[in-house]
This record gives structure tokens, C-alpha cells and sequence, in this order.
């Protein structure tokens, strides 16, 4: 009889921690870095923090809740395994691949700036001295307040931070800070994936003293298809050659740039090489000293010869800050492309060098459009497009090295080494990209707003996400019958919005996107669902695959016996 009780007694248990862990939508898990406030802490290193804990929760990973891996602001891990989110085995019992999602602990109120930093991961070296990509996700990441450096303690740099492939469908990084690498900061390396930045901080990409065609923020390597990429409020810098890589063989069915500011691309393929992206939006940026090399051409009367910079595989090699291409030599793009409200334009200084009438080879002003975008702009190459204004920004990276740099590789273009020159003189949380309030900059983008990285005006970039949506409510709630809306985040969102709920008993479930006409948009889920907790993600996108436009959305979950309507907004 005693026996009996007892096998009651844990059945009860354990209904009652499978009900509580059911109950759960996310968990957090906490990891400790090093805190170089505790001097007895950095005396003894701890490596792989992360990965070690991540091997050590793999029993506790539950099938359709979130977890969550909470780094501390103020501290530091140090990275020697790849963090990968691939199948795990402990002991004799393995784990399933799962999705890598990194947040920073919330800011401490009172306390010191520095307690407050990003939590950072630093690539360090392995145990034969070399060194690992710090993420390669076997599934999909999100990244929000992180900050990545691949600095090595030897003072080399690793090729890549981040290489997505595997399962990957999905990458998001919002608020991350990312610096130092030699080939480039992501890699896409799997079919139909969705890359999502939004009010990051990314540089110093590729090596100054081995200059070549190394040097990139993102390289598209995916066999076939990208399914979007999509950039927003976010700032780059120093690249030593295109900010992305795309070449025909690797085709992106979307590619969105809007309000970013990018400094010092040196470009020796480009700046931005879209081959046959379907779908272009490059609106409301500020783009500084893109192409630093200028437009040179190969000198053959010179030993060796001088290759300053080549378009590669595109059928049109017409070197240029923006090249896309069409199937016939400068015919226009048959692609959707919109470009509008665009600051494009290098430091006069740079100018003057591109024009030396002492320069070994000759140059001109780089152009902006190649002949495939010139010939679909037409006439129409005028301010709405982009126009050349020279700011003042309050704290970028020094463009004098740059410069420098740029003039020495010019006289010893096949130097074994040169002088180095660094030409990223802060660190990536210090950058300030704001310029004066009186600039034709400042009003001319969308609606009046700045152009550019709007992280630098937080206020603008407030009454901006208020402007996006004015549109009526429609009658909403958060729970029905049977069903509860437990989360919708982040609210508002950039790139894609969580839907986490809970379904009391087993019904056929909708979940769909109306927008503010209520018009459906968007189905994202339709079927039989037993009782329990279930996440759905929306990427902005409509049935089609087409991205929507910013403003506000509702999202609806039918059941049986009702429907739960919550209002979310895109910006």
C-alpha cells in the first residue's frame, strides 16, 4: 500500500512539472563570463563558457519552448569552440540540433557605464593555436545586445565571426556589435535563408598588409537562393573590399538597405555587387568613401601589373558603388529595384587623390550606378536617387589612415608588407554617426527624416517608429475560449515578430496576418492542434514572399470557439 501512495505521490509530480514546464513559452538561462571588476576572477580564465553550458543544458531543452541564453553585460567569454547548436550527446543519450538564441541581461539602473557594456565574445586560440569561427548555427540565430570580436591574443584574426548553414532558415542580430576578421563578418552558406540586422554596430573586416579580395561584411556563398536580406538602422565600417558579395551563381530574392551609414569600403570587387537580386530597396542612407581604392584601371606599361579593382563574374564590368546585372551587357535590370533619398559621396581629400595628375595609373571620380542601374535610371540621375554631401559626424573612424593607407598600396601595390596602418581608431559601442541638424541630410529621407543610421538621433528615431502606423485599430483581445495569446515580441518589430500561445483544448487552429484594411496578408499556420503551447514566427512577408511595408498589422488566432486579436507594428 505504501508503495502505491509513493508511485501516486511522483506520478502527481510529474504531471504537475510536465503542466508547469507546458505552461512555459521561454526560459532563460543564465551564463557566467569573466567580470574584470574581480581581479580573483580574471586571474583564473575560464574558456568556452558558453559552449560549456550549452553542452550541460541539453537535458533540460524542451521541445517548443524558447530558450534564451542570457549573457552579462560587463563581462567576457572566451570562445574557443564554434557555438553551433548542433546535435548534442551527453553521456549515451543525444540531443537534437536546436536554435541559437543569445540575449545581454537587463541594464542595471545606477550602475557605471562599463557594467552596462554588451556582453562581448572573444575568439580565442585553440589548443594547437589556431582558431574558430565563433557561430555556426546548425538551426537559426538570434543575437540581440551581443557584441562579437575576433581579435586573437597573437594579434591575427580569424576568416570569419559568423557562418550560417546547416538547417539555418533565419538570422537575426538587433543592438549586436561585431568587429575584426580577415574574410568576412557573415557567410551564408544555406539555401532560403532570411537575414535580419537591425541597429547594429559591424567593421574592420579583411587585412590591411595582404590586400585582395578578402574583406566583406556579408558573402553570399548559398548554392542557389537567398531567400532576403534585409539591413535597417545599422552602421558599418572599414572594409577592405565589398560590403556584400553576390555573384551570379548566388542569386537573393530580396535585398533591403534603409537608413544605414557605411564608411570606408577600400573595394578592390565593389562595393555592393548584387548580380540578379530580384527585389532592390536601398533608400535613406549615408554611404562614406565607399570604393577608396577610386577607379582605376590595370596598367599594363607598369611591372607588375596593377590590378586596382575587377568586377567579378558579372556580366557587366563596369566598376561602380552599386552593380547589378542583366542578362545582356548594359541593358537595364528587368528586376524590381527602387533607389531613392541616397547621401553617396567621398571626402574631398579623396577626391583630390583620385584626380593626382602624378598618380602612376589614371583615375576618375568612382561612379555610383554601373550601366545595367544607369541605363534603368535613365534621366533620372538626379537628387531623388542619391547627391554628394560632405558631412561632419560627431565620432567615426579616422579617414586620414585610411587615406594614407590607400597612397602607400598606391606606390608599393606588390609590397610583401606595409606600413600598418589601423585605421579603426575606436571601438565599435563608441561610434557616433550623427552630423549637423542644419545639413540637407538631416530631412532628407523619408517623411523628413535623417539619413543614415537613426540609432544617432534616438528621439527622431522614436517619432520615426510612431510614424509608421496611424492607421485604425481593429477590435482586438488576447484571449478566447480556449485560446491565450501569451506573447508578441519584439512589439514593434524590424525584421520578425515572435507569436507565442496557448491552446486549452484540441481544435483546428488559424493564425493569420490582416493588415490595417483587414485584408488578410499573410497564413501562417492552418490545422489540426492538440491542447498545449506553440510559437509561430512572421517575417514581414506576405503569401507571395514579398516583404510588406511598415506600419501596423494584426495578428489572428481562430479556433473553434473564437478568435484572439493582437495588434503588432513593422518598422
Amino acid at each position: 500500500m505504501k508503495k502505491i501512495v509513493i508511485n501516486i505521490f511522483v506520478l502527481v509530480v510529474l504531471m504537475l512539472v510536465s503542466q508547469q514546464t507546458q505552461a512555459q513559452t521561454e526560459r532563460i538561462v543564465k551564463i557566467i563570463g569573466i567580470n574584470p571588476k574581480d581581479t580573483a576572477q580574471t586571474n583564473k580564465l575560464e574558456y568556452d563558457q558558453i559552449f560549456k553550458a550549452i553542452t550541460a543544458d541539453a537535458p533540460n531543452r524542451v521541445a517548443g519552448v524558447i530558450t534564451k541564453y542570457e549573457l552579462q553585460r560587463g563581462q567576457a567569454y572566451l570562445n574557443v569552440s564554434s557555438l553551433t547548436g548542433a546535435a548534442t550527446t551527453v553521456g549515451t543519450i543525444t540531443y537534437p540540433a536546436f536554435d541559437l538564441y543569445f540575449v545581454a541581461s537587463p541594464i542595471v539602473q545606477g550602475a557605471t557605464a562599463q557594467q552596462n557594456y554588451n556582453p562581448v565574445i572573444l575568439a580565442s586560440l585553440t589548443t594547437t593555436g589556431g582558431n574558430n569561427t565563433i557561430l555556426r548555427p546548425s538551426k537559426n540565430l538570434y543575437m540581440e545586445n551581443i557584441e562579437l570580436d575576433g581579435l586573437l591574443p597573437n594579434g591575427k584574426l580569424p576568416a570569419r565571426i559568423i557562418e550560417l548553414n546547416g538547417l539555418a532558415s533565419t538570422a537575426t542580430l538587433k543592438g549586436c556589435k561585431i568587429q575584426n576578421n580577415t574574410q568576412a563578418h557573415i557567410t551564408l552558406m544555406v539555401d532560403d535563408i532570411s537575414l535580419f540586422i537591425s541597429d547594429c554596430v559591424i567593421g574592420n573586416s579583411g587585412h590591411l598588409l595582404g590586400y585582395g579580395g578578402n574583406g566583406r561584411t556579408i558573402d553570399n556563398r548559398a548554392p542557389t537562393r537567398v531567400k532576403q536580406i534585409v539591413i535597417q538602422n545599422s552602421t558599418f565600417y572599414n572594409n577592405t573590399d565589398r560590403f556584400i558579395r553576390s555573384m551570379l551563381g548566388q542569386k537573393i530574392s530580396k535585398f533591403k538597405l534603409d537608413h544605414v551609414s557605411l564608411f570606408n569600403s577600400t573595394g578592390r570587387h565593389g562595393c555592393f555587387q548584387l548580380a540578379r537580386t530580384d527585389t532592390v530597396e536601398i533608400t535613406n542612407n549615408m554611404i562614406v568613401n565607399p570604393l577608396a581604392f577610386g577607379d582605376r584601371v590595370p596598367n599594363t606599361s607598369r611591372t607588375p601589373i596593377i590590378t586596382y579593382r575587377e568586377e567579378q563574374t558579372q556580366t557587366d564590368k563596369a566598376f561602380a558603388v552599386f552593380t547589378h546585372d542583366s542578362t545582356k551587357v548594359g541593358q537595364p535590370v528587368t528586376q524590381k529595384v527602387i533607389i531613392r533619398n541616397n547621401n553617396i559621396y567621398h571626402e574631398k581629400k579623396f577626391e583630390d587623390f583620385f584626380n593626382e595628375v602624378t598618380a602612376p595609373d589614371s583615375v576618375k571620380t568612382v561612379r555610383v550606378l554601373n550601366n545595367c542601374l544607369s541605363t534603368w535610371a535613365g534621366s533620372n540621375t538626379n537628387d531623388a536617387l542619391w547627391f554628394r554631401e560632405e558631412l561632419k559626424f560627431n565620432n567615426t573612424s579616422s579617414s586620414d589612415d585610411l587615406l594614407a593607407y590607400v597612397k602607400e598600396w598606391n606606390l608599393n601595390p606588390k609590397a610583401a608588407t606595409l606600413k600598418s596602418y589601423n585605421f579603426s581608431t575606436i571601438f565599435a559601442f563608441e561610434w557616433d554617426v550623427a552630423y549637423p541638424t542644419t545639413s540637407k541630410s538631416y530631412t532628407a529621407g523619408d517623411n523628413g527624416f535623417p539619413l543614415g543610421d537613426l540609432n544617432a538621433w534616438p528621439e527622431r528615431k522614436a517619432q520615426w517608429i510612431a510614424s509608421l502606423s496611424k492607421a485604425p485599430q481593429m477590435n482586438r483581445s488576447k484571449t478566447s475560449e480556449g485560446i491565450n495569446v501569451a506573447n508578441c515580441y519584439p512589439n514593434p518589430f524590424n525584421n520578425q515578430i515572435t507569436i507565442d500561445f496557448t491552446l486549452e483544448k484540441d481544435q483546428t487552429i488559424e493564425v493569420s496576418v490582416f493588415n490595417s484594411m483587414g485584408q488578410k496578408v499573410k497564413s501562417l499556420l492552418n490545422s489540426n492542434k492538440d491542447a498545449g503551447q506553440y510559437t509561430t514566427i512572421w517575417d514581414g512577408t506576405n503569401d507571395s514572399g514579398r516583404d510588406l511595408s511598415n506600419g501596423m498589422y494584426f495578428i489572428q488566432i481562430s479556433g473553434a470557439n473564437g478568435k484572439v486579436v493582437n495588434k503588432i507594428m513593422k518598422y
